[in-house]
C-alpha cells in the first residue's frame, strides 16, 4: 500500500515534497524511481491525506496514485503486540462493526478477500494491543507487513 506522485514539477525541491507529504508522523519509506516518487505511510489516515492533493496545482498539476498491494506474504520479524495499523487475516467474513467491537473504535479500514481468506487493514483513533486477540488467522502491525513487502521486492 503505497502511493506515486507522478511527474513533480521541477522547480520544487525534493525536500518541499517530503514535508508537503509529511502528515501527523513521518513518512515510513520512499523511493524514488525517474519521474515517480514512492511514498510509503503506516497509518491509512496519512494516505487518504496524500490523496486530496491529487489534481493540486504547483506551476504543474501533482499526479497521485493510490496502488492497493494485498497480496499473502510471510511476514518474519514481528517487532510489536500493539500498533495503530493493524492486520487481521480471518478464515471467515465479518462485518467491521463486529471487529470494531471485538477490538475497539476503529478510524479507517480496508477489506479485501484473498486466496480464501478475510484480510482486513484497520487503522485505531489510538495505539491497540492486539495480543490477547483470538479466533484469528493471523494477526500483525502494518508496518510489518509493509516491511515484508519491500523485504520480499513486491515493492
Amino acid at each position: 500500500m503505497y502511493v506515486t506522485i507522478s511527474k513533480p514539477n521541477y522547480n520544487i525541491r525534493r525536500e518541499d515534497l517530503i514535508k508537503l507529504f509529511t502528515f501527523d508522523f513521518p513518512i515510513f519509506k520512499m523511493k524514488e524511481d525517474g519521474e515517480n516518487i514512492m511514498i510509503m505511510y503506516n497509518t491509512l489516515s496519512q494516505i487518504q491525506l496524500c490523496l486530496e492533493f491529487d489534481g493540486v496545482e504547483f506551476v504543474d498539476p501533482l499526479q497521485i496514485n493510490y496502488v492497493e498491494l494485498l497480496t499473502p506474504t510471510n511476514i518474519k520479524d514481528r517487532r510489536e503486540k500493539i500498533g495503530r495499523c493493524i492486520c487481521f487475516i480471518s478464515d471467515f467474513y465479518m462485518e467491521i462493526e463486529k471487529l470494531e467491537s471485538l477490538t475497539a473504535p476503529i478510524m479507517f479500514f480496508i477489506y479485501k478477500a484473498i486466496q480464501g481468506k478475510h484480510f482486513f487493514i484497520v487503522e485505531y483513533e489510538t495505539s491497540y494491543e492486539f495480543s490477547n486477540c483470538t479466533g484469528f488467522y493471523d494477526i500483525f502491525t502494518f508496518e510489518d507487513y509493509l516491511d515484508s513487502l519491500v523485504y520480499c521486492g513486491k515493492i
